[in-house]
């Protein structure tokens, strides 16, 4: 019998964890919550060890853990994927492991195709609790989960927002808890209402040429905005630095008349080049290109936070800072 995620966690407060967990179903939301479930019910001190068995390394990791004495090893979570591609040894190795499982290790196998194509995958199966972790056919099951975790993230939306989010993004959990985090982020506010989400979508429609607008304006305020939402939207700073050095080079060219002919140049922006002109001195435009050579080449080479870089870069330009060097 399988279990919906609800369920199997009332059987795990009742009856205690048990060695082996099977999640079948797609639903990265569901999965997540279900092994951060078992680990806070198990030991939350430890970190989950997520393992990919086509990967050797992984494979050995595993069966170390699995073959040590009970004596000697430390609690460990093991979340599993692509066990299908174990070897025909290490797969009787691990089905003969659950005559006589270690108290110290839980494994969850998670298969994100729901369908047991081959003998291995069954008898698996067969030997764990199993799961259900696809997406709800039902939108009042999304709409469920949907406000549980606004319930824990103290967020509360309109119900109308709910509904239009389902509707729009429901073929996935994880995709309508990833919408809600959005409003949440661009709106800074836990109490949402529909002016907030029919605002938001102009927020969430910006592109990089709005920015280059409010930059070249020097506009401290909306760029930062404008570069902020940009992020949140998932635009990473590398197109962003492409599209400000093609855009402060055309505004470079337009002191000698030159044609602008750069596809991440709009027309928009084609159109307005002499107002930036106006806004910057030519010598002020090269020092803005040599520090975007410098954020492209952090960008790529160090983990610092994309507002830390680019935060203090826009300021500067909207100060005029460039341009007394």
């Amino acid at each position: 019998m399988d279990f919906s995620v609800g369920k199997a966690i009332r059987s795990i407060n009742k009856e205690g964890l048990k060695p082996a967990y099977f999640l079948k179903g797609d639903d990265f939301y569901l999965q997540s919550f279900f092994t951060k479930y078992i680990n806070k019910k198990f030991d939350s001190t430890i970190r989950i060890k997520h393992l990919d068995l086509s990967e050797i390394n992984d494979v050995e990791l595993l069966f170390n853990d699995l073959n040590s004495m009970s004596l000697f090893s430390s609690k460990n979570i093991f979340c599993i994927r692509n066990f299908s591609k174990l070897s025909r040894n290490n797969k009787e190795q691990l089905i003969s492991y659950f005559s006589k499982p270690n108290d110290d290790i839980i494994l969850v196998f998670v298969l994100d195709d729901f369908s047991l194509k081959n003998k291995f995958s069954k008898d698996l199966h067969s030997k764990c609790i199993k799961v259900d972790t696809n997406t709800p056919f039902f939108n009042n099951k999304i709409k469920d989960w949907a406000k549980y975790y606004m319930q824990v993230n103290k967020i509360n939306l309109d119900h109308n927002i709910i509904d239009d989010l389902i509707n729009s993004y429901g073929d996935n959990i994880a995709n309508v808890i990833n919408e809600i985090e959005k409003l949440y982020l661009i709106t800074n506010k836990r109490d949402i209402k529909i002016d907030d989400y029919k605002s938001s979508y102009k927020n969430r429609n910006l592109k990089v040429w709005n920015l280059m607008n409010a930059i070249g304006v020097k506009n401290i305020e909306e760029s930062i905005r404008i570069f902020d939402t940009l992020i949140i939207n998932g635009i990473s700073v590398v197109p962003i630095v492409s599209s400000l050095y093609a855009f402060y080079l055309s505004v470079l060219k337009s002191y000698y008349n030159a044609s602008i002919n750069d596809y991440r140049i709009n027309k928009t922006i084609q159109s307005k080049i002499q107002i930036y002109n106006r806004k910057y001195l030519e010598e002020e435009i090269l020092n803005i290109i040599v520090e975007l050579r410098n954020i492209d080449v952090l960008s790529k080479t160090t983990n610092i936070d994309s507002k830390l870089l680019f935060h203090p870069f826009m300021i500067k330009i909207c100060k005029g800072y460039y341009g007394l060097q």
